[in-house]
C-alpha cells in the first residue's frame, strides 16, 4: 500500500536529516579547532521496486579542504601551510604515519618536534656537512653544542701605500719598527681556542714588492715562550705599476698552537692576482694612499650552543648559535594526495591514507604543487559559522517536514481503521 511507503519515506527523511545535523554540529563544535576542515554531507534518494521513492539517505560525508584563515602566534614552531599539503607525523610507539593540517608543534624534552599527541614531525635530514639530503626522519632540534672549526683560510682586502719606503730587515722582536703596516685577526685552533694572529707587511728594496709575516705570541705555540713573537707563516706580494696584485706567494704556513692539532696550515688569500687570471683588484692593492684594511675574515669558530632557530617558507630549519654560526638543522616536508577527500579522519586533527586517496606525494614546501610554510602562524578552521547556522535551519525544517509526513500518515491510518467500525 502506498500509504506505508510514505511512512517509510518520512522515517528515512528523519534519519538522513538527523545525520546531517550531526555533521553540522561537528563543524560548529570545531569552529575554533586549529587546522580543522569542515565536512559536508551529500543526500541521495532511495528507490524501491517499480521506481517507487523511499525518501533520502546520506550517501557520503566529504571534508572540504579549502584554505583556512591565518592566526599569528609568538612561537616559531607554530606552522601553517599556505596552499596544498599535509604535515607528516609519525607515532614513535608503533611507527604509524598520520597527516595533518594542524601545525601546533613544540620541542619535547628530547629535542623532537612533536604535536600534542607526541607524534613526531617528519622532514629531510642533513648530512655531516649540514646539507639537506633526501633521507626522511624525525626532526630533532638538538641542544648539543656545535663542534668548533679550526681556521683554514684568512682573507684580506687592504691597500698598501705605494709611497712607503723599505725599512730595516724584518725583526720578529721588533715587528712594528721593521714593517710598514700590520693587521690583526683572531683565528681558531682544532679545539676552538682563539689566538691573535698579526700580519706584518714590509716593503722591500725591489720595486713594487712586499713581504709579509704572520706572528703569534710564543706562549700560544708549542715550544714557544710567552711574550716572544713566533713567525708561523710568511710570503711575498708583488704589484704592477698600476697598483694591481700581480702575484701572492706563501713560503710557509705551519701553526703549532699549544694543545691542539699541530701543523695547522692556514691559507692566506690576498685576492685574485693577475698572474692567476684575476683582476688584481679584489684583495690587496698598492695605491698611493694610506695603508688600510677594508676587510679581513677567517673561516674558523669556537664551539657554540643553540640560541634560536627559524623556519623559512621552504621548510628549512636554521639554527643560530652563540658563536655566530648558522647551520641547517632539517627541512619540514609535506605530503599531498590525488584524492584527499578519501583520507580517513581519525581524530586529533589527523588523517590516514586509504586505497582510494592514493599514496602520499612527498616533497619540500613550495615544490610539486605544495604550499609554503608560514612560521609563527596557525591555520584556523575553515568552517563558515554563518553558513553552518543557515544550513542548520534548512535541515531542521526538513526534519520537521518529514516528521509531519509521519504524523499525517498516522492520521490517515487512524481514519482507515475507523472505516471498519
Amino acid at each position: 500500500m502506498g500509504i506505508f511507503t510514505a511512512l517509510f519515506s518520512g522515517v528515512n527523511g528523519i534519519n538522513s536529516n538527523g545525520n546531517v545535523i550531526s555533521v553540522i554540529g561537528d563543524n560548529i563544535a570545531n569552529v575554533n579547532t586549529i587546522g580543522f576542515k569542515g565536512n559536508k554531507a551529500q543526500f541521495e534518494d532511495i528507490l524501491a521496486g517499480n521506481d517507487t521513492g523511499l525518501g533520502s539517505r546520506v550517501s557520503v560525508v566529504n571534508p572540504e579542504f579549502s584554505q583556512g584563515g591565518f592566526e599569528s602566534t609568538g612561537s616559531v614552531t607554530d606552522m601553517a601551510i599556505d596552499g596544498d599539503g599535509f604535515f607528516i607525523l609519525e607515532n614513535p610507539t608503533d611507527g604509524s604515519t598520520f597527516y595533518s593540517r594542524a601545525g601546533q608543534f613544540i620541542v619535547d624534552k628530547d629535542g623532537y618536534l612533536v604535536n600534542a599527541d607526541n607524534y613526531r614531525v617528519q622532514g629531510y635530514q642533513v648530512d655531516s656537512s649540514n646539507n639537506i639530503t633526501s633521507s626522511i626522519g624525525d626532526i630533532v632540534i638538538s641542544k648539543v653544542p656545535v663542534a668548533p672549526q679550526d681556521t683554514t683560510t684568512i682573507s684580506v682586502v687592504a691597500n698598501l701605500d705605494s709611497n712607503e719606503i723599505d725599512p730595516a730587515a724584518f725583526d720578529e722582536d721588533d715587528p712594528t719598527g721593521t714593517s710598514n703596516f700590520s693587521a690583526g685577526i683572531t683565528v681558531y685552533d682544532s679545539l676552538g681556542n682563539s689566538h691573535l694572529v698579526t700580519i706584518y707587511f714590509r716593503k722591500t728594496s725591489t720595486a713594487n714588492s712586499w713581504e709579509w709575516k704572520a706572528l703569534v705570541d710564543g706562549g700560544e705555540i708549542t715550544g714557544g715562550t710567552a711574550g716572544e713573537n713566533e713567525i708561523e707563516a710568511a710570503g711575498t706580494l708583488t704589484f704592477d705599476t698600476d697598483g694591481t696584485l700581480v702575484s701572492a706567494t706563501t713560503s710557509s704556513s705551519d701553526f703549532d698552537f699549544l694543545g691542539a692539532t699541530q701543523s695547522q696550515a692556514i691559507t692566506f688569500d690576498f685576492g685574485s692576482s693577475t698572474d692567476s687570471g684575476g683582476s688584481g683588484l679584489d684583495g690587496v692593492t698598492q695605491f698611493g694612499s694610506n695603508s688600510s684594511v677594508s676587510n679581513i675574515n677567517q673561516d674558523g669558530y669556537a664551539s657554540g650552543s643553540l640560541k634560536t632557530f627559524e623556519i623559512s617558507a621552504d621548510g628549512t630549519i636554521t639554527g643560530n648559535y652563540s658563536n655566530g654560526v648558522t647551520q641547517t638543522i632539517a627541512q619540514v616536508i609535506l605530503a599531498s594526495f590525488n584524492n584527499p577527500n578519501e583520507l580517513t579522519r581519525v581524530g586529533s586533527n589527523n588523517y590516514i591514507e586509504t586505497l582510494d586517496s592514493g599514496v602520499p606525494l612527498i616533497s619540500s614546501p613550495g615544490t610539486s604543487g605544495k604550499g609554503s610554510i608560514v612560521s609563527s602562524t596557525l591555520e584556523q578552521s575553515n568552517v563558515d559559522l554563518a553558513s553552518e547556522l543557515i544550513r542548520m535551519v534548512i535541515i531542521q525544517r526538513g526534519f520537521q517536514a518529514n516528521s509531519r509526513t509521519i504524523s499525517t500518515v498516522n492520521d490517515l491510518l487512524a481514519q482507515l481503521v475507523t472505516l471498519g467500525q
